[in-house]
């Protein structure tokens, strides 16, 4: 289950880097990171016994978070006339 998960996050992500089907590359990543931050890093933080990993796994579930509203905001926006679909 994690290969595939990892195929279908590199695979977007050379999607969205290649400007081919930015949209729905983009929202699948956006659910990708979204999924990640409040289903996996959030309760590890919430049940960390200590400060440090507490403090980390909230800062990268932070992380997850900016990174599913700026790739909600490219799905919404496009990629521009400079990708493959030139839309």
């Amino acid at each position: 289950f994690a290969a595939v998960l990892g195929v279908l996050q590199v695979a977007a992500a050379i999607a969205v880097l290649a400007g081919w089907r930015t949209r729905t590359s983009a929202r699948v990543l956006a659910g990708y990171y979204a999924v990640v931050a409040l289903a996996v890093q959030f309760p590890v933080a919430h049940r960390a016994a200590d400060l440090a990993t507490r403090d980390q796994e909230l800062g990268a579930g932070l992380r997850s978070l900016a990174l599913a509203g700026g790739f909600l905001a490219l799905s919404m926006l496009g990629a521009g006339t400079h990708s493959v679909d030139r839309r």
